[in-house]
């Protein structure tokens, strides 16, 4: 029987562009516009397949759905102020997000705290629409924090910085008479998995700025032309990618280039599918080892350290799963999927419990 193959449909990409309007951008669109705008087409435009988000991406949700629930409850509503987050996540985790959810909204007035909003900012060159998971106005101070599930990182990203500056211009100017008078902003991400972390204080000076800087962002947005080219600035892999008529050159050059592209996806389905999708084509390529984590050898070398000291630990039978843990520096969460894998090759506990990147290591024809 002769193997059916899955192609790319042929798109012509002058087609794709023909009367398409933006309606609106995001923090989200905007950096898929910086990675590649042809994929931002492909998803913005919905030519693309909409594949199921990975487990992890609904755990996510779910998380964030809960403590908006719980937020409104105890702190908002206030129709049971003893009310306790309930959610299926590890018990030291939960813990620590209620206590600094607790810590953080002390004091404050049940009508200065917001959840769940989408702001739609229309006096933009572009419609931009942001959609803050907790704001609150406490003694004067704007305060706007993202919800971040997963992660232990003591640092924010630059991303993370770009989403929460771009949204503090919108919910300044948006929700104005509702903030009323305020002196400063604080803007926060709240790693679910750490705790809080300010990324800075910003007086009314620095908002304004802040709208000038997203204002010149949507202007580039706003005419931006979309490469018919095989070399993107940011060559990221992504599902959209199955419905490019450019993938496979875009792959190809940035492989032989040694710009090694970056797996936008944390689904093992999805990443089967992208190497089934590559190997398919008229001319193959072959990815031989994506990994879900490490970006570089030295931060894989230190998750490997880790995870072999942690199966150590509980080998010896010593220790509990939580206590190991905490000799290790892992998180309860972590340890508890870690435990349950103990049978298997090390490097194959590596691929999948270290970070939620995949990298294309390596790659070649077929």
């Amino acid at each position: 029987m002769q193997k059916q193959t899955t192609k790319a449909p042929a798109v012509d990409a002058r087609k794709i562009e023909d009367g398409l309007v933006i309606d609106h951008l995001s923090h989200s669109s905007l950096e898929v516009l910086a990675t590649c705008p042809r994929q931002f087409v492909l998803h913005e435009f919905r030519l693309a397949e909409e594949l199921p988000p990975a487990p992890i991406a609904e755990t996510g949700s779910l998380i964030h759905e809960k403590i908006a629930e719980w937020i409104k409850v105890r702190f908002i509503d206030k129709t049971d102020e003893k009310a306790e987050l309930n959610i299926d996540i590890p018990k030291t985790t939960l813990k620590k997000i209620q206590s600094t959810l607790k810590r953080e909204l002390k004091g404050v007035e049940s009508s200065k705290i917001w959840v769940e909003i989408e702001l739609r900012d229309e006096n933009l060159p572009i419609p931009f629409v942001a959609k803050p998971d907790l704001v609150y106005v406490k003694d004067e101070v704007l305060a706007i924090i993202d919800h971040k599930t997963g992660g232990y990182s003591d640092e924010i990203s630059e991303k993370e910085k770009r989403q929460l500056e771009r949204y503090l211009p919108v919910v300044y100017s948006m929700m104005k008479e509702l903030i009323g008078d305020v002196k400063m902003a604080v803007l926060k991400i709240h790693r679910t998995n750490k705790g809080m972390l300010t990324l800075g204080t910003y007086t009314l000076g620095d908002i304004r700025k802040l709208r000038e800087n997203l204002v010149q962002e949507l202007l580039e947005a706003k005419f931006q032309t979309i490469p018919q080219v095989a070399h993107h600035p940011k060559p990221v892999v992504s599902p959209a990618c199955f419905y490019c008529p450019y993938a496979i050159s875009c792959l190809k050059t940035a492989i032989s280039s040694g710009d090694l592209p970056r797996v936008f996806v944390v689904s093992k389905a999805i990443s089967d599918r992208l190497r089934e999708y590559f190997k398919n084509q008229e001319e193959p390529i072959v990815l031989d080892n994506i990994w879900m984590g490490t970006v570089s050898s030295e931060k894989r070398k230190v998750a490997k350290s880790a995870i072999e000291e942690f199966i150590s630990l509980i080998a010896s039978g010593k220790v509990s799963v939580d206590e190991a843990a905490k000799i290790v520096g892992i998180s309860p969460s972590k340890a508890e999927n870690l435990a349950k894998y103990l049978d298997k090759d090390i490097d194959e506990i590596i691929q999948y419990y270290t970070t939620s990147d995949f990298v294309i290591t390596s790659g070649q024809k077929e």
